[in-house]
């Protein structure tokens, strides 16, 4: 019960954890470079459907298959570190809703802003930039680019990992992932798959939802919960037969004590107590071999994940208190026949 509890909250925190970008309602399109001279007009096209908020072109995805790319980056002419990169456009922050939080994002108003670059928070500590990082340079010891900007620190890794710096280029190519409007999902994929075909080609549409793609990165610990939820399942269905057997067994050897207990004025309660207290205090004792057993097994899990819950002292007092409860009904039914048996019986 208490993995199973663990194991719970973990994929709960996951699931609500704020990453820093939507991937809610996010349709990724990985294959439309094959579209070759026509993807502009494929990606225009888009652009006018009433349906959808934003489209930007970029292979590089937060969740689910991605582009991977690293660059070494130069301060101040001294090599400091190899870093992630992702090529994106204008469109790219706004469509994740990724937050600025200093300077601005590339813009077609500034040119191409080939020469600039925006970094995440992490990148901006790793570097020493302070608190005013905008104007910084750094060189991947060919070109010298100029941060324009600073984006919140968002996971474009999974939660196994620790957020890393990141270098953002304005360099868009490869695919395109674009936001639909609320409700307009299933709408837009076979709008898009449509316009897909229209062009003649002979490429399959092939898209994916990016908060699937999420999901599908924790479908081990998913299944893991519910292969936990069936053995929890089974477990106390197991020990309530073997705590049903017991009791009955014991209560059938104490027929005679019982019915003596009673004829000299023993009340049911009494009688119920009599019979359950040892059942308890073993079960309660078996917290003590149970609990640390299961603290060591649940950290040696929980270590995988960057991003954790912390084990709390409650959850192994609700676990006791929902054991001996459980132990308790299974033992005070039997108990409680036993205790109304007629003494001349």
């Amino acid at each position: 019960m208490l993995f199973r509890s663990v194991v719970n909250q973990q994929m709960n925190y996951i699931q609500n954890k704020d990453l820093g970008y939507d991937r809610e309602q996010i349709l990724v399109i990985r294959d439309a470079y094959l579209l070759g001279n026509n993807q502009e007009a494929f990606k225009n096209e888009l652009i006018k459907n009433p349906k959808v908020s934003a489209v930007t072109q970029s292979s590089f995805v937060p969740a689910g298959p991605s582009d991977n790319n690293v660059t070494q980056i130069y301060i101040n002419g001294q090599f400091n570190r190899r870093m992630p990169v992702f090529n994106i456009d204008e469109n790219y922050i706004p469509t994740l809703n990724i937050e600025m939080v200093a300077g601005r994002n590339f813009s077609r108003d500034f040119g191409a802003d080939s020469s600039n670059v925006i970094l995440n928070q992490t990148a901006v500590e790793i570097f020493g930039f302070g608190e005013d990082p905008i104007g910084k340079t750094i060189s991947d010891g060919t070109h010298t680019s100029t941060v324009i900007g600073v984006v919140k620190d968002f996971h474009f890794k999974s939660l196994y990992q620790p957020i890393e710096p990141l270098l953002m280029y304005y360099r868009p190519y490869g695919g395109l992932i674009l936001k639909a409007k609320p409700l307009n999902m299933k709408a837009i994929i076979a709008e898009t798959q449509s316009l897909w075909n229209s062009f003649g080609t002979a490429e399959p549409f092939g898209f994916s939802l990016m908060d699937e793609s999420f999901q599908r990165a924790y479908q081990t610990e998913e299944n893991m919960g519910k292969v936990l939820n069936g053995f929890a399942l089974l477990t106390i269905v197991v020990a309530c037969l073997g705590l049903f057997g017991l009791v009955t067994y014991t209560s059938e050897q104490r027929y005679k004590e019982i019915g003596i207990r009673k004829v000299l004025g023993a009340s049911v309660l009494q009688v119920i107590a009599m019979l359950t207290k040892d059942f308890l205090l073993l079960v309660s004792l078996s917290f003590l071999f149970a609990f640390p057993l299961g603290y060591y097994l649940m950290e040696n899990w929980l270590q995988a994940f960057s991003y954790r819950i912390t084990i709390h002292w409650w959850i192994y007092v609700l676990s006791g208190i929902i054991t001996l409860f459980i132990a308790f009904t299974t033992i005070g039914y039997k108990s409680y026949r036993a205790a109304n048996i007629n003494p001349i019986q």
